[in-house]
């Protein structure tokens, strides 16, 4: 089973690498800042439902349920 921190790092990182966008400007696409949104993306910090919310304003497609963990 994935946990959910990595699975949302997964998805944002592929989302990253699919827009050419750095982590500069994905932090700033989400209103995070580049320091805070390195830490995230490590596992130093876990992402809040606000962080998920902000990512899927940004377009990042994110879709996480009970089943999708047991999956991966």
């Amino acid at each position: 089973m994935t946990d959910a921190h990595e699975f949302i790092t997964l998805e944002v990182t592929r989302y990253m690498r699919a827009t050419g966008l750095n982590q500069e400007a994905m932090s700033a696409a989400i209103g995070l800042q580049q320091s805070a949104f390195s830490k995230k993306l490590h596992g130093t910090r876990r992402w809040s439902l606000a962080d998920l919310d902000r990512l899927a304003s940004a377009g990042v497609p994110i879709s996480i349920t009970a089943s999708t963990l047991e999956t991966e």
